[in-house]
């Protein structure tokens, strides 16, 4: 079973148009709106691809319904965690040569309605292990978080993953990607960006390295174009990159990303969830992860899966190995 937080979850409108001119009015004939945030996103593309996933979020303002209605239609279990600060909008802005993306900050949580989303996930993380005793449990906590929220909120988080034997993957940054680090979350996923923010280092391996040493888990750092590297405390760092370039909506390709890692520990032995990560499998799990975010790029909105037929034969992924 696999759960997804969504901290700071979003409508997500997205306009699609030849060209942007700024300055100028421009109409939009080609307009799409959905229940989104990074952990939403997740769930969404693990429905599309027949994975079980349930969706945990805080949610208010007018909005709700909508956002409700779009995850029942896309066949997401979701468990809304009603609070007072309306629902945030997100604008993403796609033309055929690039995506442009204006993000809300969203609202504040006041304390008890965090406690009520962290309460909220350890009941259904609690009801997955009473309904699988022997199957794996994986746990994602994925975006931004409302302003003001206390780093203290990722801890709580990764602990209630913990209590029941979940596999724990955090996908934020900034503050809260420290704090998931230092909570020992099992995998995290920043990109080279928010690696150099939080440990200064400008070479992205060396920074997830310094990361993996912290946590004791397994940093997947994505390196844009560069593709994917999966970088413990010691041992060798392996990367799949792809050959050929993907255009396309790229809002997405991170969510696929934590969604395929997600989607190969769940279908792991209970006994070993880290199989997929072990030497001779780590290869096929990285190319899972690059062709299911290309596939994300390659569909028209964020949470989707376009057709992955001989999509990773087309990619010509590329895998090296470093040895430190």
């Amino acid at each position: 079973m696999i759960v997804t937080v969504t901290p700071n979850p979003a409508l997500d409108v997205t306009y699609t148009v030849p060209e942007v001119r700024l300055g100028a009015s421009q109409r939009v004939a080609d307009v799409a709106e959905q229940a989104g945030g990074k952990g939403i996103n997740v769930a969404r593309v693990l429905a599309s691809a027949g994975v079980g996933a349930e969706a945990v979020a805080p949610l208010g303002g007018a909005s709700g319904d909508v956002f409700r209605d779009d995850l029942a239609a896309a066949g997401v279990p979701f468990t809304a965690v009603p609070v007072a600060t309306p629902l945030r909008r997100t604008l993403s802005i796609v033309t055929p040569a690039e995506t442009t993306n204006l993000n809300e900050t969203g609202g504040p949580l006041a304390p008890f309605e965090t406690a009520a989303l962290v309460a909220a996930v350890d009941a259904r993380l609690v009801a997955a292990r009473a309904a699988g005793p022997d199957q794996p449990i994986v746990l994602v906590v994925a975006g931004s978080f409302p302003p003001g929220t206390p780093t203290s909120l990722v801890g709580h988080l990764v602990d209630a993953g913990r209590r029941v034997g979940a596999v724990v993957i955090v996908d934020t940054s900034k503050a809260y990607l420290d704090a998931a680090v230092d909570a020992g979350a099992d995998l995290v996923k920043p990109n080279e960006h928010e690696i150099e923010a939080v440990t200064g280092l400008p070479d992205p391996l060396a920074g997830a390295r310094a990361l993996a040493r912290r946590s004791g888990g397994i940093v997947l750092a994505s390196l844009g174009a560069r593709g994917l590297a999966a970088v413990r405390a010691d041992g060798p760092i392996v990367a799949v990159a792809p050959g050929a370039p993907v255009a396309g909506n790229t809002t997405g390709a991170g969510d696929a990303v934590v969604a395929a890692i997600a989607a190969v520990i769940d279908a792991a032995p209970s006994s070993d969830p880290f199989l997929p990560f072990d030497a001779e499998r780590i290869e096929t799990t990285l190319r899972t992860a690059a062709t299911w975010a290309a596939a994300a790029v390659l569909a028209p909105v964020a949470g989707a899966l376009a057709d992955t037929t001989d999509l990773a034969e087309r990619l010509r992924l590329q895998t090296t190995t470093e040895n430190p």
